[in-house]
This record gives structure tokens, sequence and C-alpha cells, in this order.
């Protein structure tokens, strides 16, 4: 044993000479001494070590992490033990690991019908810390609170984990209000030059954008949340929107030469159309096809008064032999 205050207490001394049991301490300083414990401190540490890190544990689990550590060890089998656990070695058993899962993870644990109400959540979203060594069950921690259940009624999600691995500092809003102001002045001197440069030439200065003129009025664009709106008259008209929109190429719109000949066809074969009437009567084709159109219309008409005198004769047709079927009708009744 090392000189730790666990084996130095006076309890622990009392429990010695009551059980005849001879103590040895190590020298201090010295953990060689003692290198079999020292070593599985050693595996203790390192799995521990590695079960926190893969679900960005924090340290304050330590203890229920190193506790997890030691159940799974001695579960696992062993080389020097002829690959049986320590666990088979000492119980005769062969032990279950059905039950193991990913330590940290996010899980969510079923909570019963009498401390809920009936629109409360059914489960609780905690991390898995662990296994109880007096219950079947599964030990999960809220981060928040900092308190642990035991439950038997979970639903894991190993692929997830609580924390994030990405530390993520976000800058301070000075700092973001200090280099948007910086890059502004950059922008106004730029626009300056540019304006002195078109006045010495003397070329005439283009008209700002309307971004650059909100930029301008806006006394601090950079605070989100805050819309500046320009007043309806120096605001501009939907066409001078479009124009400082719209970008259209300079270049001269040539036909392609494979239809140049159906174009010319098109041009020769459609004649002009007449604009006023002394136009159309003038004109041979334009009188022939209106002579056409109006003796299809004639031809119409009287097709129209020809179906209308056979419907009256057929309606005439259908009483005459309704009548004669009554006549019939009655004249066999008073045989009968």
């Amino acid at each position: 044993m090392d000189n730790g205050g666990e084996y130095t207490s006076a309890e622990f001394s009392a429990y010695l000479r009551e059980c005849k049991i001879r103590r040895q301490l190590t020298c201090p300083r010295t953990p060689q001494q003692n290198g079999i414990a020292e070593r599985k401190n050693r595996h203790l540490a390192e799995t521990c070590r590695s079960m926190l890190h893969a679900k960005n544990v924090p340290g304050r689990f330590w203890a229920e992490c190193m506790r997890t550590a030691a159940h799974v060890i001695n579960r696992l089998p062993q080389p020097k033990l002829g690959f049986i656990s320590p666990y088979q070695v000492l119980w005769k058993i062969k032990p279950t690991v059905s039950h193991f899962r990913v330590f940290g993870c996010v899980c969510y644990v079923f909570v019963p019908d009498h401390p809920r109400s009936k629109f409360d959540k059914k489960a609780i979203r905690y991390i898995f810390v662990g296994y109880d060594s007096e219950r079947k069950g599964w030990r999960c921690c809220d981060p928040t609170t900092g308190r642990c259940y035991t439950s038997r009624n979970v639903v894991f999600d190993e692929a997830s984990s609580w924390w994030s691995s990405q530390e993520v500092i976000l800058p301070d809003s000075e700092e973001i209000e200090i280099k948007l102001q910086e890059k502004l002045e950059e922008q106004v001197q730029e626009e300056e030059k540019t304006v002195s440069e078109q006045e010495e030439s003397g070329q005439p200065s283009t008209e700002s954008t309307s971004e650059e003129q909100q930029l301008q009025k806006s006394p601090e664009p950079w605070r989100t949340g805050v819309h500046y709106q320009t007043p309806e008259e120096d605001r501009p008209s939907q066409l001078e929107d479009i124009g400082t929109q719209l970008r259209r190429s300079s270049r001269q719109r040539k036909p392609n030469p494979k239809y140049a000949n159906a174009a010319l066809a098109e041009e020769e074969e459609t004649p002009k159309e007449p604009v006023s009437y002394e136009e159309e009567v003038t004109s041979k084709e334009w009188r022939n096809t209106m002579d056409g159109e109006i003796q299809v219309l004639k031809q119409n008409q009287n097709r129209r008064a020809n179906s209308q005198h056979i419907n009256q004769r057929t309606k005439h047709r259908k009483e005459e032999f309704r009548k004669q079927l009554g006549m019939l009708s009655r004249a066999t009744l008073r045989e009968s």
C-alpha cells in the first residue's frame, strides 16, 4: 500500500487490528514498490480518458467513468487468464455483456405515469453514466442539474453526444462594429478617389447605386433588426430599379444564315394586311375571301332552317302515332 490517507486513517488501522492483518506501506515517492497496483491504475486511467474524450464528456464525470471502466474491464477476457474474464474466474459464471452501452451517449428515460400529468413528457433526455451495482438498470444523469437516476426503461442514441467537439468562440459585438466601421471608411475613401479621378479626367461621374445610397444614409447598418427606410420622394422608381439591375450585352445580334431563305420565303408568301376598309374592297384577294365567307354563312343558315323543318315534321308524326296507339288500346279493352 502507498501512504494515502485512506490507508493510514485510524478507522482502517482499527479494522486491520480486528482482522489481524499486517499492513506494509511503500517508501515515499517510490511507486515502483507497488508496480502491480500502479499498472492497473494506469490501465483504468487510460480507459477512462478515452471514454471521456470519445463523447466530449466534462471532467467532472471522472468518478462515474472510472467506475464504468472497472465494470467493463472485469467482464472482458484477459490474455494472462487464458482469455477468460476476471468475473468468470471469481464467480465461475460467464458474464453477460448485452447490457453494455457507450459511456456518455444521449439516452431517453421513460417517466412513469404517477410522477407526471397527462400532458407532460413521457421521456426525458439524459446522458448515460454507468451501471448500478445494486439494481438491474442503467445510471442516467441530467447534466443541467447533476442528478442521477437508475432505470431499466431507457432508449439509447449511442451515435450522438450531449457536448460538441468544436469549441466555438464568438467575437464580441464591439470588435465586429469596429471592423465594419473600418470597412465602410475604406469604401468611402475608394469612392472619393474614383470621383476625383473622373473629375480630373473630365468624365461625368456615374450615379451611385441604391445599395451605396442606403449605406451612406443608414447611420449604423451593422445592427441586425434595425432597417432604415428611405422616404418615398428619395426612392427610385420601378423603371430606374430595373435599369440599374438589368445589364444587357452591347454586341450586335446577327441573324442565323441557316434560316435566311426561310425568312425570305415567308415574306414573299405572306401578303400585307390592309389597314382600312377601302383597301380591303379594292384588293381582289380580300374581296374573294369575303365572298367565300358570306356564301358559307348562307349555307349554314339554310341548313339550320331545314333542320328546324325536319324536327317539326317528326314531332307531328310522333303525335299521330301516339293517337293511333291510344285508339287501338281502347278498342281492345271494349272487345275484352
